[in-house]
């Protein structure tokens, strides 16, 4: 925006955004809308200014929640007005803005699954022989429960912290290998590439490890936090997360996938 008169500032400034979808109808509460930065103007909430002589602009950032393209693209046009205390006229004016039409594709929505196997196989402290250690596994499944494409999915950290140990026992775990989808690979526990996931699909990492000593896990515990969501859940790509109690790993096909399945414990109890 450019205000050319030689003294008079434009006062009481504002931006009217709105969306609207193929049909017309105002679709702003779809969008997460910020204003990433102004320029000269001092703000565009009916409170701006931009002073003589001078140019200003205003850069928004329109984030699109799930429910914006559930399962298909869809074109959205982007448009509104601007209202302004003209210097000229002393009154208020209001300016329409030419729309943009852009299109919005549907988002991935990811759950992941941790599995971590509740009995762990190693040498029995309370017995004179020395048992063999048996590799345990933990493993993590992407589930992409959405119908857009998860784009070069990364997981931090898959290591599981041991917080407490009953018999307070020193207990050694050595990673030993690890498979993505089915095939080996040097994942490590840090920086774990799942790549691409495509809608409706999963990947699968696994990790095995092997203990000095014999045991079991019996209580466990994860977390999901989200950095920057603006405080708004519907713009987080991941819905969720869960950890399962893993007894064995099997392999259960009508059809082989080339991929372990898992037999777990959701009902936790004494036995």
């Amino acid at each position: 925006m450019v205000n050319g008169h030689p003294t008079d500032a434009i006062d009481s400034l504002s931006l009217n955004l709105e969306i609207l979808n193929p049909q017309g109808v105002l679709s702003n509460d779809l969008f997460q809308i910020e204003v990433q930065s102004v320029n000269e103007l001092t703000a565009i909430d009916g409170t701006g200014m931009l002073a003589s002589q001078s140019e200003g602009s205003a850069i928004i950032l329109f984030i699109p929640e799930r429910g914006a393209a559930p399962t298909i693209p869809i074109s959205y046009s982007f448009g509104g007005s601007i209202s302004y205390l003209d210097p000229y006229s002393n009154l208020m004016v209001t300016v329409p803005l030419i729309p943009a039409v852009l299109q919005v594709n549907p988002s991935p929505d990811l759950y992941l699954h941790y599995f971590m196997q509740r009995d762990i196989y190693g040498d029995d402290p309370l017995t004179d022989a020395i048992e063999p250690i048996i590799p345990g596994e933990l493993a993590v499944m992407i589930e992409n429960n959405g119908y857009g494409e998860a784009m070069s999915v990364l997981i931090e950290s898959a290591q599981p912290e041991i917080v407490d140990n009953e018999k307070g026992l020193a207990i050694n775990f050595n990673l030993i290998g690890s498979n993505l989808q089915g095939e080996r690979a040097n994942l490590g526990l840090n920086n774990i590439t799942f790549g691409d996931i495509p809608p409706q699909s999963t990947r699968l990492g696994q990790w095995y490890f092997t203990s000095s000593l014999l045991g079991h896990f019996i209580n466990y515990e994860t977390n999901l936090v989200h950095l920057s969501s603006y405080g708004n859940p519907d713009l987080s790509l991941i819905s969720g997360v869960e950890l399962h109690e893993s007894i064995p790993t099997i392999e259960v096909y009508t059809q082989d996938d080339g991929l372990d399945d898992f037999l777990v414990n959701e009902i936790q109890d004494a036995n």
